[in-house]
C-alpha cells in the first residue's frame, strides 16, 4: 500500500512545493530509508547513525533528520510537507516512507550544499595516491584539508587552488582516516565536507552503539575532560569569562540562525573587547538536538579536535541556547596570558636560542641599551602605538646611534608571551654585537589586556 501511495504523490512533487530549489539526492534517499526503518524500532532516532548513513555515501558534515508517525498510512503526503523546516534552509533531500502496521512512518533527510566535492569512495586502496578536490560556492574562499590519520594525528595537507577550484592528493596508510574539508565565509571558517575512508581494512557498516548522552553543558564539559584524559592532558578549568563570552556567542548564532565564529566579531576581537589575555585561544561551535548532541558533532571534525586536543589549553568556557528546535553551543578555550616575572631575562633567552638555531652567536647584554629600550617600551604603550619606538625625544635606533654605535636597528614587538620576542624583524643580523631590551606591561584600547610591550635595539661597535 505504501509503495502505491508512494507513486500517485511523489515525494520529489512534495519538496518542490516546499522548497523550489530543492533536488532529490539518491544517496540521501538512502540514507532517509535508513532512518525511516531505525525509526520503527526505537521512538527518537539517533543523530550519530543519520550523520554516519549519510557520511557513508556523501560529504555532507551535518545532515538534519526528521520523521513522523501518521495513521492513516494515506495521509503520509501531509506529513512529509510538514516535516520540511520553514524557512527552507536545504539544498538537496532525501525522503522514505515505510509502513507500520497501519500507519506510516514518514523520514526526511536534507542538506545544506554551498560546493561541489568530487566523489570519494569509503574502502580504497593502502598507498595508492588518492585525488581530492571540488568546487568551492561564491561566497567561499581559501579551502583547507584537514586529516585525522588511523593513529590519531591530525594533520593539514597541501592544497592547490585555482579560481574556485581546488585540489589535493593523500596517500592512505592503512586503518581509518577522517578527512575534512574547510572554507573560510565573512563569518569565519566553516566545515564544507566530512568523511572517512577505510584504506587496507572492511568499510564499517553499522553506526557506532555508543549513545548520545542527553544533557546540558555539564554533560559537554565531561566529554571534554573524557576525550582530553583519553590522549593523557589535563582537566580543563571552568572560566566564568570564557562562559559569558561563550553565551553571548551562542545567543548570537541562534538569533541569527547559522553557525559562524564572526558575527560579526571573530574570537579574538570579542576576547580583546573582554580584556581577557590570552596566549592561545580557540573556538568551537555545535549544532544539534541538544548540547550533549552538538558536542558529538564537533568530535566528529579532525579540525575541532585539534583545538581540543591542544595542550596548549587551560581553561574552558561554555554556553548552550535553545531555539525550540536545536540547541546551539560555543566552546571556548584559552591559555591565559600571565605576567612573567623577569620578562626581560625570558627575552634574552628567546633571542639567543633564536640566533643560535641559526648558527650565530648570541648578543651581549648592554647596560645603556637597556635604557632606552625601557624608555621606549613605556614610550610605545603609552601611545598605545608599536610605531612611538622612541627614547628621549628620538627613534629608538637613533638614540643607540648618539650613544656610540656604528650601526643599529630596533625592533617592537607587542607580544603575549616573552617568546614572541624571537620574531624580531632584526635578530638574525650577524653584525650585532650588543642588544637592549626593555618591556611594559600594559592594557590599551587598540591591543587589548595585560599586552607585553617589547622594545629591542640592536648595535653593532
Amino acid at each position: 500500500m505504501i509503495a502505491a501511495l508512494f507513486a500517485a504523490a511523489t515525494a520529489a512533487q512534495i519538496a518542490i512545493e516546499q522548497c523550489p530549489k530543492l533536488v532529490e539526492d539518491p544517496a540521501l534517499t538512502a540514507a532517509a530509508a535508513t532512518f525511516a526503518e531505525a525509526s520503527l524500532l526505537r521512538a527518537k532516532p539517533d543523530a550519530r547513525a543519520l550523520r554516519f548513513e549519510v557520511q557513508k555515501r556523501t560529504w555532507d558534515p551535518a545532515p538534519e533528520g526528521f520523521f513522523a508517525k501518521v495513521a492513516p498510512a494515506s495521509q503520509w503526503p501531509d506529513a512529509l510537507a510538514g516535516l520540511f523546516p520553514k524557512p527552507c534552509r536545504a539544498a538537496a533531500f532525501g525522503a522514505a516512507v515505510r509502513d507500520a502496521e497501519g500507519a506510516a512512518i514518514v523520514a526526511l533527510v536534507i542538506v545544506s550544499r554551498e560546493s561541489q566535492l568530487e566523489p570519494l569512495a569509503r574502502e580504497v586502496v593502502e598507498g595508492k595516491p588518492l585525488r581530492l578536490g571540488g568546487t568551492l560556492g561564491s561566497n567561499l574562499s581559501d579551502p583547507e584539508l584537514v586529516i585525522e590519520t588511523p593513529s590519531g594525528t591530525i594533520e593539514r595537507l597541501p592544497v592547490s587552488v585555482n579560481g574556485f577550484r581546488f585540489s589535493s592528493t593523500l596517500t592512505p596508510i592503512r586503518g581509518v582516516s577522517t578527512l575534512e574539508v574547510l572554507a573560510r565565509t565573512n563569518h569565519g571558517p566553516r566545515v564544507i565536507g566530512l568523511r572517512k575512508i577505510y584504506a587496507g581494512v572492511p568499510a564499517s557498516q553499522e553506526p557506532p552503539d555508543e549513545k548520545i548522552p542527553e544533557g546540558d553543558a555539564s554533560v559537554v564539559e565531561r566529554q571534554i575532560a573524557a576525550i582530553r584524559a583519553g590522549r593523557g592532558l589535563p582537566l580543563l578549568l571552568r572560566d566564568p569569562m570564557l562562559d559569558a563570552l561563550a553565551a553571548a556567542q551562542s545567543r548570537r548564532m541562534r538569533n541569527a540562525g547559522e553557525l559562524a565564529h564572526a558575527l560579526p566579531d571573530d574570537l579574538e576581537t570579542r576576547l580583546d573587547r573582554a580584556g581577557y589575555a590570552c596566549i592561545w585561544a580557540g573556538e568551537n561551535l555545535g549544532l544539534g538536538a541538544n548540547a550533549a548532541a552538538a558536542q558529538s558533532a564537533i568530535e566528529q571534525s579532525p579540525a575541532h579536535r585539534a583545538i581540543l586536543l591542544d595542550p596548549r589549553g587551560t581553561r574552558l568556557g561554555l554556553a548552550a541556547q535553545e531555539d525550540g528546535v536545536r540547541t546551539w553551543l560555543t566552546e571556548i578555550l584559552a591559555a591565559p596570558a600571565g605576567q612573567v616575572k623577569d620578562p626581560v631575562a625570558a627575552i634574552r633567552a628567546a633571542l639567543a636560542a633564536a640566533r643560535a638555531a641559526h648558527g650565530l652567536r648570541p648578543v651581549a647584554a648592554d647596560a645603556a641599551l637597556d635604557k632606552f629600550a625601557r624608555e621606549a617600551a613605556l614610550t610605545m604603550a603609552l601611545a598605545d602605538d608599536p610605531a612611538a619606538l622612541s627614547s628621549e625625544g628620538r627613534p629608538l635606533r637613533e638614540a643607540a646611534l648618539a650613544a656610540g654605535a656604528t650601526t643599529a636597528a630596533a625592533d617592537a614587538i607587542v607580544a603575549t608571551s616573552p617568546s614572541d620576542a624571537a620574531s624580531a624583524e632584526h635578530l638574525l643580523d650577524p653584525r650585532w654585537k650588543r642588544v637592549g631590551v626593555g618591556t611594559h606591561y600594559a592594557t590599551t584600547v587598540k591591543h587589548g589586556a595585560g599586552r607585553l610591550w617589547i622594545a629591542i635595539v640592536f648595535a653593532a661597535p
